[in-house]
């Protein structure tokens, strides 16, 4: 057996022979002893510049600011765990990582470590630190302010856009607490905010106001969840805010433009509803005088011609008011103040009803028109006087832009999903893909050589699809250019039902007119 005689004298030329220095330290980081060669393994030549705690040793060390450094290191002291992380000297401003720094716990309440030159540091060693150094650089500059704090809820680390909004003064942060930067109030619900994640373990996001010492008032969208060292334990908590003042500044200035929009739309709206109230007055009196000029009730006109202007001005004038009427529909639709007049009704009967309204223009235009018959009636609860606006509009159209010799099919049918789809197919002009988004719009028409000898405002359509989406339906359009157009109309399935019964049981109905 070999003698134990080795002197203290013995052991540090070991150490130095190593190129490594031991320490003791406290839970609180004090180093409590040290070998002589810290100095030297650290390039300090004067002892009164030697660190007194593991924090001041890890300032001298390259990267100083590491994201994780400084709260791993307070972690690993109060969970009493291992910290193993390899360095280089500031001082030196050394590339590669020469230096390991390596603490374990031995006791209650006391450290042991070591300090150690690496001669040769490994590859993969330098590309996971080189990697830390990286991810840092990330995190000092993001466009968020970002903070990390130990379970005490003290600063270990903030990046320069938090500095920006909550220190502008760039006062330390290390070891300070929320209470230093923002209104004691706010500073107070911060605290139990972070002790629950502490507690708890789970994050929280929320947007608030902060005040900060010096009066101001920054509007952040705050993130803050639990760091986790290796082990799984929570070492310390993260902060992520997001200055809200530029985009809420946007959003004020959006919803002032959304509100100066409405405003202008509800005065355009409310203009054209009085301007077709007032014109709708003499045009029906000029459409009731014309009829009784047509009809020749007070005696004969004596001049055929006379006669043929008569038929003009009444035409025009009906021609006008149809256009007054769509008008006025839309204004109150735009403005909210449009109300169905919901009941059950036979759908199958209004379309007939509609059929016969335009069977003798479409007769005129040497058109035919098909109506696909079916086995059942549909029962559909809407509006009566809007569903039959709805056809006349489509109706109207079809035999509009469809020339003589074309033909006009109308269907119902319950659709895949249930629903009831009444579709308006013609042989007519057809619409080209790219312009049915612009007939679908108020005043839209498609720019066509085929479609400028036509008359209308081209709100036809448009009016369709709003008051389809009263009835929660869909407006659907296919058209091919000179082969024709269907138009879709689909009511939801809650809205009808083959039988009457079943229907008033789904809308708790408990009497219907039919």
């Amino acid at each position: 057996m070999p003698k134990l005689d080795l002197t203290i004298s013995d052991f540090s030329a070991m150490l130095d022979h190593m190129n490594m220095a031991m320490i003791k330290l406290n839970q609180d980081g004090e180093i409590l002893s040290a070998t002589s060669n810290l100095g030297q393994i650290l390039s300090i030549d004067n002892k009164t510049d030697l660190p007194e705690d593991i924090y001041q040793l890890t300032e001298i060390l390259t990267p100083s600011d590491f994201v994780y450094v400084k709260l791993s290191l307070d972690g690993a002291l109060k969970q009493k765990n291992k910290f193993d992380m390899a360095f280089g000297l500031a001082a030196e401003q050394v590339s590669e990582y020469n230096l390991r720094l390596v603490i374990e716990p031995t006791g209650e309440d006391s450290f042991d470590g070591y300090v150690h030159r690496i001669a040769h540091p490994d590859t993969e060693t330098i590309a996971f630190y080189n990697s830390e150094r990286r991810f840092r650089n990330f995190i000092e500059n993001m466009p968020n302010a970002i903070s990390y704090k130990n379970v005490d809820r003290k600063f270990v680390t903030t990046n320069k856009h938090w500095n920006k909004i909550f220190n502008p003064k760039n006062l330390p942060t290390l070891g300070k607490t929320v209470h230093e930067f923002i209104d004691a109030p706010q500073a107070d619900q911060i605290f139990q905010e972070e002790e629950k994640i502490i507690q708890t373990g789970e994050s929280i996001e929320y947007e608030a106001n902060v005040r900060l010492q010096d009066g101001s008032v920054v509007t952040t969208m705050t993130q803050r969840f639990p760091l986790r060292d290796m082990q799984g334990a929570i070492v310390g908590i993260g902060s992520i805010h997001t200055d809200m003042s530029k985009h809420n500044a946007v959003a004020r200035e959006l919803n002032q433009a959304k509100e100066a929009a409405e405003i202008a739309n509800r005065s355009k709206s409310e203009f054209l509803a009085n301007m077709s109230h007032e014109l709708r007055t003499p045009l029906n009196a000029i459409i009731g005088f014309s009829e009784i000029l047509q009809n020749e009730l007070f005696g004969p006109m004596g001049v055929p011609s006379y006669k043929e202007y008569v038929d003009d001005i009444n035409d025009g004038a009906r021609h006008l008011l149809e256009i007054l009427n769509d008008i006025l529909d839309m204004s109150k639709v735009e403005a909210g103040e449009y109300h169905l007049e919901e009941e059950m009704f036979e759908a199958h009967v209004e379309v007939e009803r509609c059929l016969r309204f335009i069977k003798e223009r479409a007769a005129k235009n040497g058109l035919t028109v098909n109506l696909v018959e079916i086995d059942r009636d549909p029962i559909l609860n809407a509006d009566r006087r809007v569903f039959k606006q709805i056809l006349l509009n489509i109706l109207s159209n079809a035999v509009k832009f469809t020339e003589s010799g074309g033909t006009i099919t109308i269907r119902l049918r319950e659709d895949i999903d249930g629903c009831l789809e009444i579709s308006v197919a013609d042989t007519g002009i057809g619409i080209a893909e790219e312009d049915i988004p612009i007939v679908l719009q108020p005043f839209g028409q498609a720019d066509t050589s085929l479609t400028r000898h036509v008359e209308g405002t081209g709100l036809g359509l448009s009016l369709v699809q709003r008051f389809m989406n009263l009835h929660q339906g869909k407006l659907h359009l296919e058209s091919v250019i000179s082969e024709g157009t269907t138009v879709y109309v689909t009511f939801p399935k809650d809205r009808w039902s083959w039988d009457i019964e079943e229907l008033m049981s789904r809308n708790n109905f408990e009497a219907t007119n039919i």
